[in-house]
């Protein structure tokens, strides 16, 4: 690399983002997509420096061309595009059920001082007949 380039190169460090945009854009002839100051600082010295020492040769060219065709190439969108809409589905998932409770239309049995209470589990709704069930009735009340 000459001094002339090196310099430049050298330059570029020392200039703000805005002016770095400036030379990228005169140097290339097309407009800056990038705030990137490294990689701006980057491809303005890989081109200073081809058009210093000159570029690729045409059998290099002929080559990457031929292996161009192969591969595909990452081509980072516009801005403009438009943006798929998400879609969302009408169905509504189900809890899943608590394993800890009983299945539903158990009936469930437990003495309580001295006294025989039978409970129905229903993972509807809640039902009592009474504020304060009979619990020796045979359907006292129902939980959820």
């Amino acid at each position: 690399m000459n001094a002339a380039t090196a310099s430049e190169i050298a330059r570029l460090e020392t200039m703000t983002i805005t002016k770095v945009i400036e030379r990228f854009e005169s140097l290339f002839g097309e407009k800056c997509r990038s705030r990137n100051k490294r990689y701006l600082i980057r491809r303005i010295a890989w081109r200073l420096q081809a058009n210093a020492e000159g570029d690729l040769s045409e059998r290099a060219r002929a080559r990457a061309a031929e292996l161009a065709l192969d591969s595909e190439v990452r081509v980072t969108p516009p801005r403009e595009t438009i943006q798929p809409r998400l879609v969302t589905s009408d169905v509504q998932s189900r809890p899943a059920l608590d394993q800890r409770l009983p299945p539903p239309g158990s009936m469930l049995h437990r003495e309580y001082k001295g006294r025989q209470t039978k409970t129905n589990y229903s993972n509807r709704a809640r039902r009592w007949p009474t504020r304060s069930p009979d619990p020796t009735s045979p359907d006292s009340y129902s939980l959820e």
